[in-house]
């Protein structure tokens, strides 16, 4: 017989039995909500989902600035970035801190980074041919990799805002993270903790027929105590879409 430990895995821990009972009261209540449920995706689906290169583009810029940062100077921030096509990276920074967000070293690196992802590996942010939880949860984790400074969290954050109705992973931020039991919010989560507690909530949301982006933000909001997720996603319209909405 071998002398050799077997390697062991890191330690999963599992949603306690009450944030079990929370959770899956909210999704069973989801059946007496379904006008609040098809408002979420009007909102998310004709408002919040880009309709532009440029959008698609912002929503990872978006995704960068809220990094660590309240959702108000999160938006402030966005504003100063959303309209560069080129930038230096000491552009990026300097444009970032001209507002009250924080962190424009750290975000003004990662957003430089994502712009020449942007035009020189256009095929890492293709999502539209993907289906399957694995596909989706693949691209993400790919994307992790590459887009330096976001995370999983955030990177899942663009990915809902990009395609609201159709992914299948979901930002789990220090809210959700409580919400799954996980008690030291400021230790991060291993990857297979992060997935595992992701899996749960798709799980959850194949049950119930309901879009994980659409559930996952509107129990976010009620945690914000916000009725919608027009508080910031009002900060996203691009020129696209205020077209759009003028010529209708």
């Amino acid at each position: 017989m071998s002398s050799k430990k077997k390697r062991v895995g890191p330690v999963i821990t599992t949603v306690p039995r009450r944030c079990r009972k929370n959770i899956e009261l909210f999704f069973h209540n989801l059946k007496h909500k379904q006008d609040i449920l098809e408002q979420y995706r009007k909102d998310w689906g004709d408002k919040i989902k880009p309709k532009s290169d440029l959008g698609k583009l912002n929503r990872w810029r978006f995704a960068f600035c809220t990094v660590h940062t309240p959702w108000l100077y999160s938006c402030l921030q966005y504003l100063d970035v959303r309209n560069i096509y080129e930038s230096s990276l000491e552009g990026f920074i300097e444009k970032l801190g001209y507002s009250s967000g924080g962190m424009y070293k750290i975000k003004g690196e990662g957003i430089y980074n994502l712009q020449n992802l942007w035009h020189n590996s256009p095929e890492l942010f293709s999502l539209s041919e993907l289906s399957s939880r694995k596909e989706w949860q693949t691209a993400r984790n790919r994307l992790t990799k590459k887009l330096t400074k976001l995370g999983l969290a955030k990177t899942s954050f663009a990915i809902e805002m990009l395609q609201p109705l159709k992914a299948k992973v979901i930002c789990i931020d220090r809210h959700m993270f409580k919400t799954f039991g996980w008690e030291n919010v400021d230790k991060s989560a291993s990857h297979k903790q992060y997935e595992y507690f992701e899996n749960y909530w798709l799980d959850l949301c194949e049950e119930h027929n309901v879009e994980p982006a659409i559930s996952r933000n509107y129990y976010w909001d009620i945690i914000q105590q916000q009725p919608s997720s027009m508080y910031w996603g009002e900060y996203l319209k691009d020129y696209d879409y205020i077209i759009h909405t003028t010529r209708n």
